[in-house]
């Protein structure tokens, strides 16, 4: 499982983690940290990035993703 730490929360109180399983699609999976890794090196730790995910979803419970604080993340953009 990636996991991606969201310090500016969610639009659902106490949902600061969002997880993506690595079985899904290793190639995903591995590319989220070289991704999150160089937006931040190229733009400053302070940029945003918009992370999707359907808050209502607590399906990741399955496979490690504590459902008061973490949801599947579906999408990852920058600005």
């Amino acid at each position: 499982m990636e996991i991606v730490y969201c310090s500016g929360g969610s639009s659902a109180p106490g949902i600061v983690f969002f997880a993506f399983r690595i079985s899904d699609n290793p190639n995903v999976a591995n590319a989220i940290p070289t991704v999150i890794g160089s937006w931040v090196q190229v733009h400053g730790p302070g940029i945003p990035m918009t992370l999707y995910s359907d808050l209502t979803d607590i399906s990741g419970v399955a496979w490690g993703c504590g459902a008061a604080n973490c949801r599947f993340l579906d999408q990852l953009l920058g600005y």
